[in-house]
């Protein structure tokens, strides 16, 4: 919350932010634009973190990352089908369309690794999305 286009000394950040004062520039740059990017941050880093852990955890392999289990490819190609396909124009539509792709890409790749007799085998699940990746 120090550093924007202005800078704010420590001990102006922390008064503000115990005494808030609506008529005050440094509070109101503090708490209606650096508290609000500061807490969507913190969320947007911890949800990363979940993420990161459960596809460690589901493969049971500290390497594994999305590009690995073929996540990324997956929502390129959403992305791709979307300005192909259906007309995006917009840039805020390519964020749903990379999450819808990253989500079918990532149940094909569970659906794929649990089948057969070696069901749960975080081999098998990682080779299906490496080889799904690169099918995408």
């Amino acid at each position: 919350m120090l550093v924007g286009s202005r800078s704010l000394p420590p001990a102006d950040v922390v008064h503000v932010l115990f005494h808030p004062d609506p008529a005050d520039a440094i509070s109101q740059t503090v708490w209606l634009s650096r508290v609000p990017r500061t807490v969507l941050v913190l969320i947007a880093g911890a949800a990363l973190g979940v993420a990161g852990a459960l596809m460690q955890a589901v493969t049971r392999n500290p390497m594994t990352d999305p590009g690995i289990l073929g996540v990324n490819a997956g929502a390129s190609l959403a992305v791709v089908v979307g300005l192909a396909f259906f007309g995006m124009t917009d840039i805020s539509q390519y964020m749903w369309w990379s999450f819808a792709g990253a989500m079918i890409t990532s149940v094909l790749v569970f659906m794929i690794g649990n089948t057969g007799s070696a069901r749960g085998n975080p081999v098998r699940m990682t080779l299906s999305g490496v080889a799904l990746g690169a099918v995408l």
